[in-house]
């Protein structure tokens, strides 16, 4: 997983697992033949020396869990999706008290099949 970091949470598909660390990042590894881990190719990865720990990459979410807290990977037998979540209080005029408001946001991490 890396030096230093835990797992907050893992999902096992059917031949590929990812992580989400205790820093809300997510490492994949396994098999990757419809790009399931989310890296943008179809290499495997934990396969072959030196491919875990440090040296495996963070998947790339493009920005989308910038201020969130990645809440839940599930890995399926050809895709990845991860769930982040917000949580925002908010005040306006003639709104409730200030309270807690979800934000949710999900993204496909895997190529589609043909």
């Amino acid at each position: 997983l890396g030096t230093d970091r835990k797992a907050k949470s893992v999902s096992a598909g059917t031949g590929h697992t990812c992580v989400i660390l205790d820093n809300d990042e997510l490492k994949c590894f396994g098999r990757n033949t419809h790009g399931q881990l989310g890296y943008g190719d179809k290499n495997r990865r934990g396969d072959g020396p030196d491919e875990m720990g440090n040296a495996l990459a963070a998947v790339d979410l493009r920005g989308t869990t910038t201020g969130l807290s990645l809440e839940i990977a599930v890995a399926g037998g050809g895709h990845t999706c991860a769930l982040s979540v917000a949580i925002h209080a908010r005040k306006a005029k003639h709104s409730p008290p200030v309270g807690l408001h979800r934000v949710n946001n999900a993204k496909q991490l895997a190529a589609q099949r043909v």
